[in-house]
């Protein structure tokens, strides 16, 4: 007689995401559903115009910062005719690629908020964890019991914003690259990028063609 599946929540449907439910489906045994907070997959890859605290951007121009050889999944090898470091939307179409040939798009629910995770009162005796979620458009939630959770939200959905003694009397703009969708609001100005990361580093690439003058501060 077979076993049950194993039901199984994914938090997120970026690339991680995807990739774990195709794992989950290689695998075998496994009953999976993933919870995906937008209305789209890809994550982080999945370039938007808007901007959310909690849900991941990228710039207009942003290109992977590792080759294709050393990112691409060991078993789905990129196309040929792709750029040895591909851009945004690129990437973003072999992310999909992959998902749409292991066919596991199925699994995924749309506009869902993970809003708690919990081990359920019988946990010792079942292991089982309890997930809480709620659909950003009717705002309804609803808990249900899972065997195992795999959390795939990775760690650039919320912008991490210093402050600085004086901030407040500065006259000019401040934002963070999670907002930074265009570059011609610094035409000619003069501006100033604080943090030598890649996001710091594209942002000021960027700003330079258009502003007066691009300094950085590490």
């Amino acid at each position: 007689m077979a076993s049950e599946k194993k039901k199984i929540a994914v938090i997120g449907a970026g690339f991680l995401g995807l990739a774990s439910l195709v794992s989950l489906e290689e695998e075998g045994g496994f009953d999976p559903v993933c919870f995906e907070k937008t209305d789209k997959p890809g994550g982080t890859w999945c370039y938007r115009e808007e901007t959310e605290n909690g849900i991941g951007s990228i710039m207009p121009t942003t290109i992977i910062n590792i080759s294709k050889e050393m990112g691409a999944l060991s078993t789905f090898p990129p196309k040929k005719e792709s750029n040895n470091f591909m851009r945004h939307q690129e990437f973003y179409d072999y992310i999909m690629d992959y998902a749409k040939s292991r066919d596991v798009l199925q699994y995924i629910r749309y506009n869902m908020e993970v809003l708690k995770v919990k081990r359920s009162d019988d946990y010792e005796k079942t292991g089982k964890w309890t997930v809480t979620v709620k659909n950003r458009l009717s705002g309804e939630t609803s808990t249900d019991a899972y065997d195992g959770v795999l959390v795939c939200v990775g760690h650039i959905n919320r912008p991490k914003m210093p402050s600085y003694p004086g901030q407040d009397l500065f006259k000019g703009k401040i934002m963070h690259t999670h907002s930074l969708k265009g570059v011609e609001p610094y035409k000619d100005k003069t501006v100033v990028v604080v943090g030598m990361g890649c996001s710091g580093l594209d942002a000021a690439v960027e700003t330079s063609n258009v502003a007066k003058q691009v300094s950085t501060k590490i």
